[in-house]
């Protein structure tokens, strides 16, 4: 050692140090007092004792530290290098051994898009597909067709980025090769890689006749045309489910926004009721301020029978199914404002006069536009008890022919139709005279109903 270390009284807090390695490297420190609060950010440097050669005592600094101040925070600085030597063990995993520079560059190029790695001298990609020495396009295999499709592709960029065909960040998605070059010169580079270089198969120049000697372009990949639309722009970048069966109930061309609005939260259970406010220690009561009875819930609110009924029977275009869904909006968003109006103003509506208010909100909502209904019994019901405004539309008569079975015959004519999740069908059965002997209806929401004629000891 350069210098006696048995007093300790020499090396304090601040002290500068020059210290110099078994490795033969030479630097100069200060001495810190170990800590357990963040301190101000250093350039730290860890080394273990056994490769200290010997060290010597510099001086003191000047103006001397903080005691209080100046300390480090082993514990931190201990999970920093635990965190360094997982990611140098990550990036070690990526360096195969004992394969060839082209090998692994086109590794790398397979890891910025796709998830690989090394089993000794064959490349995984996606746990399933392998591609083995010399790594070209027919070495791939396993895996499902589109995968290896897939895997062949990057793999050919792999093989352009190791020659210096081309440039990675250039690259884009969907497109078969972008460059920083003109389209003439690219042709004429990759027409020399298919004549010098031993890779060149059939995926390689299906890949390079993709290029045309053009013009560069603008393309929108997700239409067919190729042009852009806000639609296409959507239905790219959504994320597609199956459809609400009550979605039909609340988005429809007649529904009055705001109200459908407020019905889409509240069957998504989505609406700040008391049991939840209750559940976040806002409020100690969940009791209902419509019926002081029971909890504020959302089925307490909208019974969820309410909603599947308004479901069933809100099917198809007609005036009484418009009816039913601008009603059901309308429902639910008077009794949330309504909850609101006794909940935040103290103020109460009469029964009468909350249910006129969800009439007259339905009555304007249908007389505000200009309607033609197929004058029909049901139609003719519906307006004539809400009092609606509408332009009636005459069916016109289609006259068809019967033609009757032979004496003592009977002939039966059936008949069905199916929309959506529901059907029905019926028959009849008549005797050469037309005389009715017996009918059978059926639909998915009943059983089926046989209807004895007038002759009911007639024989099939």
């Amino acid at each position: 050692m350069a210098m006696d270390a048995s007093n300790g009284e020499e090396f304090t807090v601040g002290c500068f140090l020059s210290i110099k390695t078994t490795l033969g490297g030479e630097f100069e420190v200060r001495l810190a007092q170990e800590g357990s609060k963040a301190g101000p950010r250093r350039n730290l440097r860890l080394l273990k004792v056994n490769y200290i050669k010997e060290f010597t005592l510099l001086g003191k600094d000047e103006d001397p530290l903080d005691l209080n101040n100046f300390y480090l925070d082993l514990n931190s600085l201990h999970a920093r290098e635990e965190s360094a030597i997982r990611q140098a063990e990550i990036d070690a995993e990526r360096i195969g051994v004992g394969v060839t520079t082209e090998a692994q560059s086109i590794f790398d190029a397979l890891s910025k898009t796709l998830p690989v790695q090394w089993d000794k001298n064959v490349i995984i990609v996606m746990n399933e597909v392998r591609v083995s020495s010399p790594y070209h396009a027919e070495n791939v295999q396993g895996g499902t067709p589109a995968a290896n499709d897939r895997v062949k592709k990057v793999l050919l960029v792999g093989i352009l980025m190791y020659h210096k065909m081309i440039n990675y960040g250039a690259l884009r998605r969907d497109l078969p090769v972008a460059v920083g070059c003109e389209i003439e010169e690219l042709l004429q580079i990759l027409e020399m890689v298919m004549q010098q270089l031993p890779f060149c198969d059939k995926t390689y120049q299906e890949f390079c006749l993709r290029i045309e000697s053009s013009t560069d372009r603008v393309i929108w990949t997700p239409t067919a045309n190729g042009k852009f639309s806000i639609k296409s722009a959507w239905d790219g970048l959504r994320s597609r489910r199956h459809k609400a069966s009550w979605s039909i109930v609340l988005w429809f061309p007649q529904a009055i926004p705001h109200h459908s609005m407020i019905a889409w939260i509240a069957i998504k259970h989505a609406l700040v009721t008391k049991d939840k406010l209750v559940a976040w220690a806002i409020l100690q009561s969940d009791l209902c301020c419509l019926c002081r009875q029971d909890w504020e819930t959302h089925d307490h609110l909208f019974a969820s029978q309410f909603v599947r009924w308004f479901v069933r029977k809100c099917k198809g275009v007609n005036l009484l199914s418009i009816l039913r869904k601008v009603t059901f909006n309308a429902i639910v968003y008077h009794i949330w404002a309504e909850r609101n109006r006794r909940t935040f103003r103290n103020e109460f509506l009469f029964v009468r006069l909350f249910i006129r208010m969800i009439i007259d909100n339905v009555k304007t909502k249908l007389n505000g536009a200009d309607r033609q209904v197929n004058d029909d019994v049901p139609s003719r019901l519906v307006v004539d008890r809400w009092e609606l405004n509408v332009r009636w539309r005459v069916s016109t008569i289609k006259w068809v022919s019967w033609v009757p079975p032979d004496d003592n015959t009977v002939k039966i004519n059936a008949d069905g139709s199916y929309r959506d999740d529901r059907g029905g069908y019926g028959c009849i059965i008549r005797n050469e005279s037309g005389s009715t002997i017996s009918a059978l209806e059926d639909d998915t929401s009943a059983p089926p109903t046989l209807a004895p004629g007038p002759n009911t000891d007639a024989v099939v």
